[in-house]
């Protein structure tokens, strides 16, 4: 990389080497110091006919010259362990998009085919809280390759701007593999792998991520089969994933049911994968709503899922986003009773009180927690 090709401090230069960043030529660096100290010691012999005369016939300024020149050696040692520090290439969020790796709360995660580089460059700005290139369902079968290409083509530019996904296809297709060896460019916050089933199905995945160098990537796992949402706890425990989403439209053609406006028959799905996440300890992103001119239908579904304990929701349009986002966040009255009832419990707490009234309603420490809870995430 261009990067690791810096101008390096002159001794390096003066044994001929121009160092990179990297482990290998600290040991090379390392070996020239006692290299240089052997041939020193091999030429010796000739210091006495030849070298001093260069420098007025006086050992001690041969001596301080050797000194200096060691001293440059073992500067040059230090300056490249310090690169090694500054510029090792890091796997995960680069650029000036929002900071903390996975840690950030996952309130729309806006998709986009891969195969639309001008649609994929818009996707900051409506400014979500993550973005997802799709290579699976927005891209036919026949044009896969093209969008493993486009992938590569825009995330340089949309990794220093926003939170970048790539969904890859699920597991059991022939795309997957070499979604995993070519789609995935570097800068990526982590990979969305669609219809996991099984915590087997993630161990399988993980060993696929490795093998093609991806070894920290985190995923976000797709529960959008009856299997993938029975077996939900396997896969949200699973130490490789960070999130997961609930895909409603693949859920309810596996189970063979009805899709509802009233979204009965996907009730009891989107409540086992809001406990699943809790027990895993991972956030839960609800369903999309296809009808993106829906902003009614948009807020009421939010509004359950956040019910439910989900972060935040699947958007296919940039005009989803700022609901998503208002959706799942606290309201001013929320925040107004919870700082009010955290207020009180602690003075009750102190004085020796488990049970209080606020505004008319008991409070204990379930509520208290509640409290603590929306105003930690106000």
């Amino acid at each position: 990389d261009a990067h690791r090709n810096r101008p390096t401090l002159l001794p390096m230069a003066a044994l001929g080497v121009a160092p990179s960043a990297s482990r290998g030529n600290v040991v090379f660096f390392i070996a020239a110091i006692f290299a240089s100290a052997f041939l020193i010691f091999l030429v010796q012999p000739l210091v006495g006919k030849r070298i001093l005369p260069w420098f007025g016939g006086s050992p001690e300024v041969w001596m301080l010259c050797l000194a200096f020149y060691q001293c440059a050696l073992f500067l040059g040692y230090a300056y490249a362990h310090a690169l090694i520090r500054i510029d090792e290439p890091v796997v995960g969020n680069v650029g000036t998009m929002p900071s903390g790796g996975d840690d950030f709360t996952m309130r729309s995660l806006l998709f986009a085919p891969g195969i639309r580089a001008d649609i994929l460059a818009k996707l900051p700005r409506t400014s979500p809280s993550a973005a997802v290139i799709d290579l699976e369902d927005a891209v036919p079968p026949d044009r896969k390759a093209e969008a493993r290409a486009v992938a590569h083509q825009v995330a340089p530019s949309l990794v220093k701007q926003v939170r970048l996904f790539v969904r890859v296809n699920a597991p059991d297709t022939g795309h997957f593999a070499d979604d995993v060896l070519e789609g995935l460019p570097p800068g990526l916050t982590g990979v969305v792998v669609p219809k996991l089933e099984s915590a087997a199905a993630v161990d399988a995945v993980s060993v696929a991520l490795d093998g093609a160098g991806h070894h920290d990537l985190a995923i976000v796992a797709g529960l959008e089969t009856v299997a993938g949402v029975v077996d939900a706890r396997t896969i949200t425990t699973h130490p490789r994933v960070r999130w997961c989403y609930f895909g409603a439209e693949d859920y309810v053609a596996d189970l063979g049911g009805v899709r509802t406006s009233g979204n009965t028959e996907v009730a009891t799905a989107r409540a086992q994968i809001g406990q699943a996440a809790r027990l895993g300890d991972v956030q839960a992103v609800d369903m999309v709503v296809a009808d993106f001119a829906d902003d009614d239908r948009f807020r009421r579904e939010a509004a359950e899922a956040r019910a439910l304990g989900f972060a935040g929701k699947l958007c296919i349009h940039p005009a989803q986003v700022p609901l998503a986002d208002e959706a799942f966040r606290p309201t001013e009255a929320e925040l107004a009773w919870a700082r009010e009832v955290d207020a009180a419990y602690r003075e009750a707490v102190a004085r020796g009180d488990a049970a209080i009234s606020v505004r008319g309603e008991m409070v204990d420490e379930p509520v208290a927690r509640r409290a603590r809870t929306l105003l930690a995430a106000g």
